[in-house]
């Protein structure tokens, strides 16, 4: 019958863990374009990633508009150099809002707004 038993229950996970479950993923074509003099690539799990209207691929989100997806790769992770490559990523569930990026920076509190409206909740967790 399932685990619900009316009674409280934790489910410990992996400290630093990105995923905390109930996740749905695909695989999907993430382009990486080439840095700008100067500049290096460095996309990691837990990068917020969205769709490119003119290609269909993934990219790495600038904003958090449109379709958002985060990154869960631990194959290919970090990813340092242009190209295009088959990844992981989370369509919805909860993940760890600590190990989400936007940008390269962390999450606001209305960019994790704009995650739950397409079914990613990132949820804070703590380290007991």
């Amino acid at each position: 019958m399932g685990k619900i038993t009316g009674n409280y229950e934790s489910t410990p996970h992996a400290q630093g863990c990105l995923l905390l479950g109930d996740n749905e993923f695909r695989t999907e074509t993430l382009a990486v374009a080439a840095a700008g003099e100067g500049q290096t690539i460095n996309i990691v799990d837990g990068t917020v990633l969205t769709r490119d209207s003119t290609t269909g691929k993934l990219k790495p989100a600038a904003t958090a508009e449109g379709p958002l997806f985060v990154l869960c790769d631990e194959v290919l992770t970090p990813i340092t150099v242009a190209g295009e490559y088959a990844v992981r990523v989370v369509t919805s569930g909860r993940v760890d809002r600590r190990k989400v990026f936007l940008a390269g920076t962390a999450v606001t509190d209305a960019q994790i707004d704009a995650l739950r409206n397409y079914g990613i909740l990132a949820e804070d967790t703590y380290t007991l």
